[in-house]
């Protein structure tokens, strides 16, 4: 995505959660959160819950359960360093809050999911949000369609 937006560094990710756990009375830091953290980060995509879990059981920590991974994810989210996108039939999902916004398109035959930034379409959310009265806060847009590689396969 080039929308010249410079995306938060895994360390940078590491400090903001940092931070967050420490005006958090009676939270310590948990290696755990840094396990989930890292997995969504080196992933780099749109991971479920069940998905986080078996791969930071399978990479990181084969003791960790299903049910810690949920808590350290709704964490994660209070702390701003990951965000959820609602997926429709497939559920939620897990990404990186890299600090760029962006939009998404969303495979309805495979799932796929792409990321996108458009400034003309951003001008014109603003226009949109002015005519009506409204000042415009923030917007999550799910685009749905068949990918390019669903298409071929199916022709």
């Amino acid at each position: 995505m080039a929308n010249g937006c410079k995306e938060l560094g895994y360390q940078e990710l590491a400090e903001k959660l940092q931070h967050y756990t420490e005006t958090q009375p009676q939270i310590k830091n948990s290696r755990k959160r840094e396990y989930v953290l890292k997995i969504l980060y080196s992933h780099r995509s749109h991971l479920t819950p069940e998905e986080v879990y078996l791969a930071v059981k399978q990479e990181i920590d084969p003791k960790v359960s299903l049910s810690t991974v949920y808590r350290i994810l709704s964490f994660l989210e209070e702390a701003g360093v990951v965000r959820q996108i609602d997926l429709g039939q497939e559920g939620k999902h897990y990404e990186i809050e890299s600090g760029c916004h962006h939009d998404h398109l969303i495979c309805s035959s495979c799932r796929k999911v792409v990321e996108f930034f458009n400034p003309d379409l951003e001008a014109l959310q603003e226009k949109i949000a002015s005519a009506e009265g409204f000042t415009l806060l923030g917007h999550d847009m799910k685009l749905q369609g068949i990918c390019r590689e669903c298409r071929e396969k199916k022709n």
